[in-house]
């Protein structure tokens, strides 16, 4: 994590820091969205029968191909996004662990998958990281809660107020594209930078690095798309200063040194080490003596109370069946429901009175 150079932007909510580390473009492989481009990559299902958790690679072409964790895949039977990254060696096939992020399609609608040039929002990311690191633990697999995956993936749709008939993450990211993307030409990646410390307001959110620079590059608008997809997002609101920011990355950098990693064999070619706790989890791909991948991911999440509102101003149950969503959507959905969580003895009296008053709206509207 030593610095040679830094750059800071910022675009109101979200701040960056790019850098450029010690050891960088110390080894030679591509992305899988340019193997997938020029034909020497192919990504299917495992068998014609599939299975949602696992897919087929195989790489024919001479060069090592490096997936990231959170790679979205969209095509064959379901979107996936990738549960860590993988560094697939030259004239190889390995079975990658992967979740679903399409809950409702299951029937091909290609042979096999093509990169989306999107990445999975941060939360999504951060949920399955710690999901791999527990299960590491208990069977020595890369798995993750596909439950609450897709539990990640409704409450997305539900707070970009999209949807789409197979609950498909990749569709609220289309709907958001123009959005988002008029924001990148204020923030883009600068050239020769290989790691980036995304801010979200006044929070160090992640810290990202690539050994290769290009890749890096490739991967930066990625990232942005996906902080500025993630659920904390506020457009309107007020990041960090530089001097601010430079002193939360240098602590970051410093607290590193004092966290004890587990090392586990990866899925291809190289090995990994993990840490997590409550705060932040960290994951790193090595091969050679080379960091191909670094990625840390903090929680950025505010403690919030039993009933909360949104960003929007809406009513949101923080607990429950419905934990996430909307009072309005659940009055909509589970109308009996909605009165028992009006009913529930754990709420103050005040929380009662605004579902009553929101119940009461919602009578009006309709």
């Amino acid at each position: 994590m030593l610095v040679a150079r830094l750059s800071f932007r910022a675009l109101g909510f979200i701040s960056v820091i790019q850098f450029v580390t010690e050891r960088v473009n110390t080894f030679k492989y591509i992305s899988s969205s340019e193997a997938l481009k020029r034909g020497e990559i192919i990504v299917t299902e495992v068998n014609s029968s599939g299975s949602v958790n696992d897919l087929r690679i195989e790489n024919k072409s001479n060069s090592f191909v490096f997936f990231s964790d959170g790679d979205l895949l969209q095509g064959a039977k379901q979107n996936r996004v990738l549960n860590t990254s993988v560094l697939v060696m030259p004239h190889t096939k390995i079975i990658v662990p992967v979740s679903c992020v399409e809950a409702g399609r299951w029937r091909y609608t290609s042979m096999d998958f093509q990169d989306s040039g999107y990445s999975a929002p941060h939360t999504l990311r951060q949920a399955i990281h710690e999901d791999v690191f527990s299960n590491l633990r208990l069977s020595k697999q890369h798995r993750s809660d596909q439950s609450r995956v897709w539990n990640q993936v409704s409450m997305m749709e539900r707070f970009h107020n999209e949807s789409s008939p197979s609950s498909d993450m990749l569709n609220t990211y289309e709907k958001k594209r123009n959005v988002f993307d008029k924001n990148l030409n204020d923030i883009f990646p600068e050239a020769g930078m290989n790691s980036v410390a995304i801010f979200k307001g006044r929070k160090l959110a992640s810290v990202e690095s690539f050994n290769s620079s290009d890749i890096y590059e490739e991967y930066f608008p990625k990232l942005i798309r996906a902080a500025m997809m993630d659920m904390d997002y506020v457009e309107d609101g007020s990041g960090i200063d530089e001097q601010s920011a430079i002193s939360e990355l240098e602590n970051f950098a410093e607290s590193l040194k004092q966290l004890s990693f587990e090392k586990h064999k990866a899925i291809a070619a190289g090995d990994e080490r993990r840490f997590r706790n409550e705060e932040l989890s960290c994951f790193e791909l090595n091969y050679d003596g080379n960091q191909i991948h670094f990625a840390a991911l903090m929680n950025t999440e505010e403690s919030r109370d039993l009933i909360y509102r949104d960003s929007r101003g809406m009513l949101v149950i923080n607990f429950g069946d419905f934990k996430g969503r909307r009072f309005r959507d659940i009055l909509r959905r589970d109308y009996d429901y909605a009165l028992r969580i009006m009913m529930d003895q754990e709420l103050a009296e005040s929380m009662k009175r605004e579902l009553f008053e929101e119940a009461l709206r919602f009578g009006v509207d309709h």
